[in-house]
């Protein structure tokens, strides 16, 4: 007798529990097995998933992390953009890493000979491996305030980002005037 009261057998064909009778009358096995196969195949599934959602997290942090200092290049290149634009030279150095051993700094007062009518980013390329560092081509149209005459060229801007100080760098020279 089965342990919940019923006889063994099934009703439809006085076969015991677990059997059934097919449109042939064969018998064939219903219900639930768990096969030790199987079972090792589901732990296989369940290690894969396992190990995708770890290479998912840290892909997600990897990605932020680049997504983080993108968004801090696009703030630090807009600021120094603008500060180009409006002549504010002083604010445009501050953003430059300094690669001279005496710190000398550039001609301000010439500089502020100098108006830009346009400054138009032409092309950006990013560093694909390590997102740390930029090359920017940038066109400049201007004239210096002793002269009328409208001259342009192209910038090439090298920036680099700092872990250290988490911020990025213009590593070449402010534009020159010519």
């Amino acid at each position: 007798m089965h342990p919940d009261g019923q006889t063994g057998k099934c009703e439809l064909n006085n076969e015991p529990h677990g059997k059934r009778a097919d449109n042939y009358g064969a018998n064939v096995r219903s219900g639930f097995q768990i096969q030790p196969k199987k079972a090792e195949g589901e732990m296989g599934k369940l290690k894969y998933s396992a190990l995708f959602l770890v290479l998912l997290i840290f892909g997600c942090a990897s990605f932020q992390t680049e997504k983080g200092k993108m968004t801090l290049f696009d703030k630090t290149s807009r600021a120094y953009d603008r500060a180009i634009r409006w002549g504010q030279w002083e604010e445009a150095f501050a953003l430059k890493k300094s690669s001279d051993p005496n710190n000398k700094l550039p001609d301000f007062e010439d500089y502020r000979q100098v108006r830009v009518t346009n400054y138009k980013v032409k092309k950006t390329i990013i560093d694909q491996e390590s997102f740390s560092k930029v090359l920017r081509f940038v066109d400049i149209q201007y004239y210096r305030m002793s002269n009328v005459t409208v001259n342009n060229f192209t910038n090439r801007q090298q920036w680099e980002y700092s872990e250290e100080e988490d911020r990025w760098h213009l590593i070449s020279e402010l534009p020159d005037f010519e």
